[in-house]
């Protein structure tokens, strides 16, 4: 028995570091025009995504969906939520533990007049465990959600508009992960601001990214439209704030630079990606994508377009386990870049076979990429699975090439000083009913290309293994990890976050084990001897 357990994990890890990465292309839909807005991976594999169903001819909401598949988009379930008979339409949502989500999405009544802000815990099956409505929000308009498993909280950010159109502030809520409020913030520096992305800081605060659009005095050198790079305490205090870019240093009369999003790299320092407009005898926008080191400070910069040429509209960046990171522009396109800027690839991420406009791209644990859109041609929603540099699999388009360049942004204090207020959320329980909903769905595309999707580096390692005590833990990946001890029948002893570099073993009996570790990108199993 001991020599079959330990055949089949030898096969196992096998199997982890050599695999084919699965290409798949789907399309699901009502009878209606569909949308789909947000996407996640579960840990288990399978993916949530929003829909919403538009009357065609008047574009009129009719409703609003949670859609489970499995990871090769085979549809689980499909559910819509009312507050008594006021539609929520979700439109964020993460994984805060093993099957649950939280989702936050506005409330309509029968009129389509927005009726307040819900949020809302969901099991694994789509039924509601709790939810809660803010009562005393007022216009908040929600760019985001993100969630931090280290800091057992997630945010949601975005603007408050407190008085009128000149008085729009950045705006951030906490809440810990059974949806209790737990502090809130304004902070403002022009007349315009709004927090367009948010990232968890390593185990420490959070970083956001914000718009910021106000009055220049003739003396100023400050733009009216600048970017604020603000790194935050875990409570919502200000460390430090730069704002992004010197815009003369690329067009001569400077113009002005917008807010995209942020990453923030293991060893904290930041990635970023800005928009830049200047004229040059017509409008022009360019993407600057920028790394900074962990107070904001620029390391290097490159330029996406030139006036020259053609402009280009920033709309994702993200970063997959291979440390590729992910520019998605104009909709339809992605362009790879390794973490020190340089250039891998550049991909159509849309399929010949009609209009697709690509809505949201997520990594995913095996380096691949899931893209969500719509089909305007046949209004429908379609997901495609890339591998992980961003093939298609099938009807892909030829690639085509865009300017490409290093450049100088140096990132500077801001004139100003940010102001920031502490806000009180009053909020109350609700009951939330969910109804089952049908979908039609249609294969479009399946083919797998042979890649490897765990490495076999030293980026996750342990020593000792023959141990008293306990284990130590060096880890390169990431800050979250499931740690799982086995005896050699393959009976699970222990199973727990880790989140420190060690783990006490010490209460074990003397004996040979199997550690496994499990992150969101890795999987390896290591030998351990008690003595």
């Amino acid at each position: 028995m001991q020599r079959i357990f330990l055949y089949m994990l030898f096969c196992f890890t096998v199997l982890q570091t050599r695999a084919q990465q699965q290409i798949v292309q789907k399309i699901f839909g009502l009878q209606t025009q569909n949308v789909s807005e947000h996407i996640i991976q579960m840990n288990n594999g399978d993916f949530i995504f929003n829909n919403t169903g538009f009357n065609p001819s008047t574009l009129t909401e009719l409703s609003s969906d949670l859609i489970r598949v499995d990871s090769s988009f085979n549809l689980i379930w499909s559910k819509r939520y009312f507050f008594s008979n006021n539609r929520i339409r979700i439109a964020f949502f993460e994984e805060v533990s093993s099957d649950t989500i939280i989702a936050v999405g506005g409330i309509y009544n029968t009129t389509n007049s927005y009726a307040g802000l819900a949020l809302l815990m969901i099991d694994g099956n789509g039924n509601c465990i709790t939810a809660k409505i803010i009562n005393n929000l007022g216009a908040f308009y929600i760019s985001g959600i993100e969630r931090s498993t280290d800091q057992q909280m997630f945010v949601l950010y975005g603007k408050y508009v407190a008085t009128s159109f000149y008085d729009e502030r950045m705006h951030i809520m906490a809440y810990d992960k059974n949806l209790n409020f737990l502090w809130g913030k304004h902070y403002t520096y022009g007349y315009h601001d709004n927090i367009t992305s948010a990232k968890f800081y390593l185990n420490n605060g959070l970083l956001i990214m914000a718009n910021s659009a106000g009055n220049v005095d003739s003396s100023s050198t400050e733009p009216c439209c600048n970017v604020l790079l603000i790194r935050l305490t875990n409570t919502g205090n200000s460390i430090w704030v730069k704002r992004i870019g010197n815009m003369p240093n690329l067009h001569p009369g400077g113009d002005d630079v917008f807010a995209g999003s942020v990453l923030v790299l293991q060893n904290g320092n930041i990635i970023n990606a800005v928009e830049t407009n200047y004229f040059a005898g017509f409008p022009y926008t360019d993407i600057i994508i920028q790394k900074t080191d962990t107070s904001g400070n620029e390391i290097n910069a490159v330029q996406i377009g030139n006036y020259a040429t053609q402009f280009e509209y920033f709309s994702q960046i993200f970063m997959n386990i291979n440390s590729h990171i992910f520019i998605r522009y104009r909709f339809t396109s992605n362009m790879i870049l390794d973490d020190n800027l340089n250039f891998i690839a550049y991909k159509r991420i849309i399929p010949n076979t009609g209009s697709f406009g690509a809505s949201r791209q997520i990594p995913l644990r095996t380096g691949a990429t899931a893209v969500l859109g719509s089909r305007t041609d046949i209004d429908k929603t379609e997901i495609i699975q890339t591998d992980s540099i961003a093939n298609i699999g099938c009807y892909q388009l030829p690639t085509i090439t865009f300017p490409y360049q290093q450049v100088s942004f140096p990132n500077s204090i801001p004139m100003k000083t940010l102001q920031d207020s502490s806000i009180t959320i009053q909020d109350s329980s609700i009951t939330i009913n969910t109804i089952s909903v049908s979908y039609s769905d249609s294969l479009l595309c399946m083919t797998s290309t042979a890649t490897t999707e765990y490495s076999n580096n030293d980026s996750l390692t342990i020593y000792p293994t023959v141990f008293t005590n306990g284990i130590n833990i060096r880890n390169n990946i990431e800050n979250t990890l499931l740690v799982e001890l086995l005896d050699t029948s393959g009976k699970l002893l222990l199973s727990k976050n880790l989140t420190s570099n060690y783990i006490n073993l010490s209460s074990v009996s003397k004996g040979l084990y199997f550690l496994k570790i499990i992150s969101k990108s890795h999987i390896k199993t290591f030998k351990i001897i008690k003595q």
